[in-house]
């Protein structure tokens, strides 16, 4: 990890702090450089900067929480469904998705189109593209997801039974919503729900386990002490301002107590009003999506709505390409490569922090991140300074190192999730059964990883195959898919390109569903 990552940071660093004279590098120290980035001419664009990425996060922010609370509660079996929706659109072209946003957004675009049909725009306006609108909606879109996902992992980990206390006292969705979850409440009302087990380990001497009777009257008397140590976490989260209780008086009383105005809405609105908001959430994902599979099939070459005809010529055409066939085999054996190695190094290191204590094993934990928060441009200048520095030529395999220094956090992050939630009693177990330690992984521990290790190496896979901003810094004369589609689209948008793109959602969107049934399996 230091040689692949943090030693180009530091001779990125290194490097900020030299004098350059005609984009060479004078060995001298000098502090110009942070003041030229700092003076008047960068300024607004790095206020502009900031500006955007905090406003995209807060509105992600908005529009996710309510989608993933609706899918970790409400989605039902219909969850992996909508979880293969959600990682869908990250399948296609990330520049490709950019780009159907300008054909919906553009003067010749659909929204133009649509408005004229209605009667509400006379000619077609520019001012829905080129400007912070677009962007902002743009990236909002793009980042949409990667909240989605995190938030619904959050969800799930919050305590049932205290939602559960919730509902018993009254409270309707939008309560619970707003007092146990977006409180904060949940840890906390965990903790005290664990204090169920205390009672019942108590429980279990006062009332022997002698024939049946004993042991209902057991099971009766613990089940009793962790309702009621359920209901006090829940009255107290939902806001248990008055001396009465479901307990006390059985009735909807308790729940006008706990809930205020907010609870004579009935129960079930709450979660309709999610599952809309999730619907139309799910069509704003997929609206570029759709128009990329739509034009794929157009006889035009002009994409711009009615479509007059339709033709599967761009997908003949696309097939025949050869520099998009080779594009494809380079990103294949990019993508595979670096997810090869990232999936290797970032389970051994999870199993590790996992497994053993040793010197540095917290700031590791919190080092492993950064690849992911410090944005592609920052890696590709850093990479591209130490690999001229160590006089190493850009190629693919330049390219392969770059992808796996982000892919690596990835796996990390989910295989050590995972490790969290095994038990060491089961390898322990395993060891006391004559098991050795090469048995005791493959027959027990990778077994139950073995999900947790694909969702991650796809992801991986996924984040390498459409890379497009490291690549750019890294790459030699072997252009990779994303590559070449970037060097077409600057002169525009053509049909071929959403066939290839369409083709690759088709692959992807099996090979999601695939993961998604097997780690359900598994």
């Amino acid at each position: 990890m230091a040689v692949l990552y943090f030693l180009p940071l530091g001779v990125l660093l290194g490097l900020a702090f030299q004098k350059h004279e005609y984009v060479q590098v004078v060995h001298e120290f000098t502090l110009e450089n942070f003041a030229t980035a700092f003076s008047e001419s960068y300024r607004p664009t790095l206020v502009r900067t900031l500006s955007v990425a905090a406003s995209v996060t807060a509105i992600d922010m908005a529009v996710a929480f309510p989608v993933a609370y609706f899918l970790a509660f409400h989605a039902g079996r219909f969850k992996p469904l909508l979880t293969v929706l959600v990682l869908l659109p990250l399948w296609s072209s990330y520049l490709v998705r950019v780009f159907a946003w300008r054909i919906i957004l553009g003067r010749t675009g659909i929204l133009n189109w649509a408005l004229m049909k209605l009667g509400i725009l006379d000619e077609p306006s520019p001012a829905f593209v080129y400007n912070l609108f677009s962007m902002g909606l743009t990236l909002c879109y793009i980042w949409l997801p990667f909240m989605i996902l995190p938030l619904v992992t959050a969800f799930e980990r919050l305590p049932r039974n205290l939602l559960e206390a919730s509902a018993d006292l009254g409270g309707n969705a939008l309560v619970t919503f707003r007092r146990v979850v977006a409180a904060g409440d949940a840890g906390d009302a965990g903790r005290r729900t664990e204090r169920v087990q205390p009672h019942q380990r108590r429980l279990h001497h006062a009332v022997p386990d002698r024939g049946p009777g004993r042991l209902a009257g057991r099971q009766h008397h613990r089940g009793a002490v962790r309702r009621g140590v359920e209901l006090s976490a829940g009255r107290r989260a939902v806001g248990d301002r008055a001396p009465c209780s479901i307990c006390a008086h059985g009735d909807s009383r308790a729940a006008r107590c706990a809930g205020g105005p907010l609870n004579m809405i009935p129960r079930n609105t709450g979660k309709w009003l999610t599952g809309f908001f999730t619907l139309g959430v799910f069509l704003f994902m997929h609206l570029p999506v759709a128009v990329i599979v739509l034009f794929s099939f157009s006889d035009k070459h002009v994409l711009t709505l009615p479509i007059r005809g339709w033709t599967l010529d761009w997908y003949r055409l696309a097939i025949e390409d050869e520099r998009l066939r080779t594009g494809l085999m380079n990103s294949l054996k990019v993508a595979s490569s670096a997810t090869l190695a990232a999936t290797l190094l970032g389970t051994l290191a999870a199993f590790a922090v996992a497994r053993w204590r040793f010197f540095g094993r917290g700031a590791f934990r919190s080092a492993v991140v950064i690849p992911i928060l410090l944005p592609g441009i920052v890696t590709g200048v850093a990479m591209l300074s130490f690999f001229g520095t160590a006089g190493l030529p850009l190629g693919l395999l330049t390219v392969i190192i770059g992808h796996a220094t982000f892919g690596f956090p990835v796996v990390f992050n989910t295989m050590n999730a995972r490790f969290g939630q095994l038990p060491r009693s089961l390898e322990e177990a395993a060891a006391d059964l004559g098991a050795t330690p090469a048995q005791a992984f493959w027959r027990v521990t990778f077994p139950a990883i073995r999900s947790a290790l694909i969702a991650g190496a796809l992801l991986a896979f996924t984040l390498s195959f459409d890379e497009i901003v490291v690549t750019i810094f890294l790459t030699g004369p072997d252009n990779t898919l994303p590559m070449e589609i970037y060097s077409r689209l600057r002169f525009g948008m053509t049909p071929e390109i959403n066939a290839v793109v369409t083709l690759i959602l088709v692959v992807s969107g099996v090979l999601v569903v695939m993961s998604t049934w097997f780690g359900r399996r598994t």
